[in-house]
């Protein structure tokens, strides 16, 4: 698998117009001879730094990650810790031109995501998505990923959809965890920046 710029990605002309057309602005693409996406689309909302991200993947996405996950002996939980910290180090925005550092983020995005009920739920779907809020358990410090099923949809969310569904997990989560949240004002989900990374398994 190679990472390469999205000005260097003629093959996936098409894919870069979706997504800005949505809204969203690209960093890089994973390159395939396999066009479109056809696989699961995750939506992450880093609550805690104010970053949203989107990780498409091909429909072979969820093979590759899970013979992967399988053979690397990756457990559900050091996924959980690993996408964490990836998130927390991203924020810092050192490591948008670091190759493996952003195909690590994808692959663990993708390892944690296809372990979840949420995708279970919606795997089967013509266009499975999957949101994912990432937030500090204000009881204990510890970090949370918060995953949820959005409905099937043809076309991509665009950013400002994703913010108005996170914030109604948010308030959802404060009436259903209210410890988890010791401010007075619930923490709002405005986002900073949106970017975007695509997954796909080379053929040759």
């Amino acid at each position: 698998m190679q990472l390469i710029s999205i000005d260097q990605a003629k093959i996936n002309q098409a894919t870069q117009e979706i997504f800005a057309e949505a809204g969203w602005g690209i960093s890089h693409f994973k390159l395939s001879s396999e066009q479109g996406n056809g696989g699961p689309t995750v939506y992450l909302c880093d609550i805690e730094h104010q970053q949203l991200y989107v990780v498409a993947s091909t429909s072979s996405a969820l093979d590759v990650v899970h013979a992967l996950q399988k053979n690397q002996g990756i457990s559900f939980q050091h996924c959980h810790e690993t996408l964490s910290t990836l998130l927390r180090k991203r924020a810092t925005q050192k490591y948008e031109s670091d190759e493996a550092f952003l195909n690590q983020f994808v692959l663990f995005t993708l390892m944690y995501v296809f372990q979840t009920q949420s995708f279970e739920r919606v795997k089967n779907t013509a266009n499975p998505n999957i949101i994912v809020l990432h937030y500090i358990d204000r009881s204990d410090g510890t970090p949370l990923l918060r995953p949820n099923p959005l409905p099937d949809s043809a076309g991509m969310f665009s950013p400002d959809d994703i913010k108005q569904i996170a914030n109604m997990i948010l308030e959802q989560d404060k009436t259903n965890h209210p410890s988890r949240f010791t401010r007075a004002k619930l923490l709002r989900f405005t986002a900073k920046n949106a970017s975007a990374l695509k997954f796909a398994e080379h053929s040759d």
